[in-house]
């Protein structure tokens, strides 16, 4: 990263105050900068750094976010919506334009960020609104959100193959566990369709961090039914 980016994203204000349902700006033209917490080819999931709320959008162009990864600050404003709002998404925007990357927060202002937004713990807690792995449709009103950040301990944390050889985690959240299908192309290039189980000090060798937080989506909807996701470990 060059030296202007490094100085642009020092400056940038994050919030220090995280209450959930603050509205962001919304208007067409509004600008926003956010913190890219996953990004893939299909989808990238930021926090706004004005009101700390989680938005998420399509990539667009996949060559538009192939070197962005999750930390990165991103501008964009807002283009007008094109059609009724997707009850399976309520944090969705439209960017007016490609996002523009404008540096990339220091280790110590991101463990700060994410400390605030990790949705508090409790026993028996369901995370997004449902104990079940995934959620119907017709259940959506677009009132609870579809995007979440938790923290994630050792112990409560490991990644698999299912049935068809696909990789999936296995999250303890709330004293439940969630088994959630791997989207993380970063966790999916490292560990990606190995067998067995990857936990503990084994799986941080293998992924080459210590994970403490998770970011955790609804997907695309399916025969009915929106099913939860693993799409970071950070």
């Amino acid at each position: 990263m060059s030296p202007a980016r490094a100085r642009a994203a020092a400056r940038v204000r994050l919030v220090r105050r995280i209450r959930p349902g603050t509205p962001r700006a919304s208007a067409p033209g509004a600008r926003l900068t956010c913190v890219v917490l996953a990004a893939s080819e299909e989808e990238w999931v930021g926090v706004d750094v004005t009101s700390g709320a989680l938005v998420r959008s399509p990539a667009g162009r996949a060559d538009a976010f192939a070197s962005v990864t999750p930390m990165d600050v991103i501008r964009f404003a807002l283009a007008p919506g094109d059609g009724p709002a997707d009850p399976a998404r309520p944090e969705a925007v439209v960017p007016a334009e490609a996002p523009a990357r404008a540096g990339r927060l220091r280790p110590r202002r991101a463990r700060r960020l994410l400390a605030r937004l990790a949705a508090p713990e409790r026993d028996g807690a369901p995370l997004l609104g449902a104990w079940g792995p995934s959620v119907a449709f017709v259940d959506l009103d677009g009132s609870h959100p579809s995007v979440v950040l938790v923290g994630v301990d050792r112990r409560g944390l490991t990644l698999q193959c299912d049935r068809d050889q696909q990789s999936e985690a296995v999250l303890v959240w709330g004293g439940m566990p969630q088994r959630l299908p791997l989207r993380d192309p970063i966790a999916l290039e490292r560990v990606g369709g190995r067998r067995g189980r990857l936990e503990g000090g084994p799986l941080e060798g293998a992924l080459g961090f210590r994970p403490a937080y998770a970011v955790v989506a609804l997907g695309a909807v399916e025969r009915g039914h929106a099913r939860k996701e693993l799409l970071a470990l950070l």
